[in-house]
């Protein structure tokens, strides 16, 4: 709810154990790295994109603490269904399309599925990004789908929100995210399919407009519909929700139909 601009939290505060006294004595977050050597690859270097998902609990790890430590939300907790991927660039490297799909039938006769951690990655990470469970109801954005209540109530899962992005600060290479957008949209159906049994066919995701200006979004044709109100549904935090661009990416033509039943005027 936080991300979707429907509420608004207060910073969070860690803790470390307990003391004798049975205290809990909040700890401050650890400040970000700001000392890394920049690396510039151009297209010639890093000739293709490879989205690893996030499977085990050794990139699991790493994805978190990256976006803990660099990503502005921070916050790596992602809500209900969802994807990460860690993105690696390389010149010569395995595609991973389908191989999650491929895995899963693997899996299901009792094949491990940490063989997919034994796949070559690239020889540099890139980036990290991630997908979640869309916000419930959203104007800008059912607007543009034209769905009603009980469609939206029926069909919400179909919509996968990126809920989290990351270019590593220290990577620097011309036009990387459009990119790996571009990579992510054609493999994360497949992959979704592979976890949850259903293809997603609408991306969605929001952009804060005092901090971005989501070029790397229209680059990659991502559809601008709107924005967020800029407040919470609590009267109290209303001046404390920053207001968002929201973008969505049709995964097919055909997803107003599939949003809106068989029968939509489309």
């Amino acid at each position: 709810m936080a991300m979707d601009n429907l509420i608004s939290l207060p910073e969070p505060v860690k803790y470390n154990k307990p003391n004798a006294n049975c205290v809990q004595i909040p700890t401050k977050k650890k400040p970000i790295n700001t000392t890394f050597k920049r690396l510039t690859f151009n297209h010639s270097s890093i000739r293709r994109i490879q989205l690893i998902p996030v499977l085990c609990q050794k990139d699991l790890a790493l994805w978190r603490e990256l976006i803990e430590e660099y990503h502005y939300i921070g916050m790596p907790n992602l809500f209900g269904a969802q994807m990460k991927y860690l993105v690696y660039g390389g010149k010569d490297i395995e595609p991973t399309v389908g191989l999650l799909k491929g895995l899963s039938r693997r899996s299901s006769n009792g094949v491990s599925q940490s063989i997919y951690s034994t796949i070559d990655r690239g020889d540099q990470l890139l980036a990290t990004i991630g997908f979640s469970s869309s916000a419930w109801k959203l104007q800008s954005r059912d607007r543009f789908i034209g769905w009603n209540d009980a469609e939206r109530s029926e069909n919400l899962k179909l919509v996968v929100n990126n809920a989290r992005f990351l270019i590593l600060p220290w990577i620097k290479f011309p036009n990387l995210a459009s990119r790996i957008l571009g990579s992510v949209a054609r493999q994360i159906p497949f992959d979704w399919e592979a976890k949850y049994h259903y293809k997603p066919v609408l991306l969605e995701t929001f952009v804060q407009i005092d901090r971005f200006r989501g070029t790397c979004y229209r680059a990659a044709n991502w559809i601008h519909v709107g924005r967020t109100k800029g407040y919470s549904l609590y009267n109290k935090y209303k001046k404390k929700s920053p207001t968002k661009n929201v973008y969505v990416y049709p995964l097919c033509n055909d997803f107003r139909k599939k949003l809106c039943g068989e029968d939509a005027p489309f």
